[in-house]
């Protein structure tokens, strides 16, 4: 049970999000629930609740989602998600990289040779 718990996000729609949420403040070591699931359907708010004390840490990790939620659907264009690049972090529209040359397959590759090593 969490001491002194207060509400640190809440979400409209389901409980999906809030779900999310509260698995990534456990991951960072953040005890966290959420509540309104019943009267979610009906009043459209499900809550996460963390430890008064915890507030400040759960707010820093909820931006870090808002932001990396931005980003992301920044990226997005026409509807259609854009490829990510895992050696430079550019979008990628082909096979390859158009700046840094790497290849989904070259990687592939190697991440097969690394595991029978």
């Amino acid at each position: 049970m969490l001491q002194d718990p207060i509400s640190v996000a809440q979400y409209q729609g389901g409980a999906g999000a809030a779900e999310a949420t509260r698995c990534a403040l456990e991951a960072a070591g953040i005890r966290a629930f959420t509540a309104g699931h019943d009267m979610g359907e009906l009043l459209g708010w499900v809550r996460v609740y963390v430890s008064a004390s915890d507030r400040e840490r759960a707010e820093a990790v909820i931006e870090e989602m808002e932001t990396a939620r931005r980003d992301r659907e920044a990226f997005e264009q026409g509807g259609f998600s854009v490829v990510r690049c895992l050696a430079c972090d550019r979008p990628m529209t082909a096979e390859r990289c158009r700046s840094c040359g790497w290849s989904w397959l070259e990687g592939g590759e190697k991440a097969e040779e690394q595991a029978d090593a």
